[in-house]
């Protein structure tokens, strides 16, 4: 199967970032656009109540503004980092080898953040109508999917299927996590 052959992938593939990378990452001005040009938000701040926001984070120009997003990340915000397969040579290889698997795009996001604010999850439980595969970067934090908790830890996967509901109700220290949805259908 080929969500089989992306698992396996992933487990052998070192993605080799830390949270200075992905600070430069966002210093790069015109990289996040407040949304692309198919309407999906660049960067989205998962406010104190696990719904995502953008609060004031871009300027009159639709580019991030990355000293208001530090003061954010700073207060323990957590981030959902879309579309971000290009950022360096391990992601771009990933892409490509998920996107030959799959037959055509896939998107990748990254969740990036201190740990999450006031305990609370970093999303209302919800589903999708694709697969989600999770690499834990680095960090750990607790996923609950239909009812089960599972600790993810460093370079640890996870397979959510398609339609099944799912949220972090934990993360108590600095953590990135990459995923990937794969729509096979």
């Amino acid at each position: 199967m080929i969500i089989n052959k992306i698992i396996s992938c992933l487990k052998n593939k070192k993605i080799n970032l830390k949270e200075k990378d992905i600070l430069n990452f966002l210093k790069i001005y015109n990289r996040w656009p407040k949304k692309y040009s198919w309407g999906q938000p660049s960067v989205e701040v998962i406010n104190a109540f696990g719904e995502p926001h953008q609060f004031k984070l871009f300027d009159s120009n639709q580019n991030l503004l990355f000293e208001q997003f530090i003061k954010y990340y700073n207060n323990g915000f957590t981030f959902v980092l879309s579309n971000i397969l290009d950022l360096n040579q391990d992601l771009r290889e990933l892409e490509n080898y998920v996107d030959d698997s799959v037959g055509s795009k896939i998107n990748g996001n990254f969740y990036f953040g201190k740990g999450i604010l006031n305990g609370l999850p970093s999303f209302p439980a919800h589903h999708h109508t694709y697969h989600v595969i999770v690499k834990q970067i680095y960090g750990e934090c607790i996923w609950e999917i239909d009812g089960e908790k599972i600790q993810l830890k460093e370079n640890d996967i996870l397979h959510i299927e398609s339609f099944k509901k799912h949220q972090v109700v934990e993360s108590k220290g600095p953590k990135l996590s990459l995923t990937l949805n794969i729509n096979l259908g």
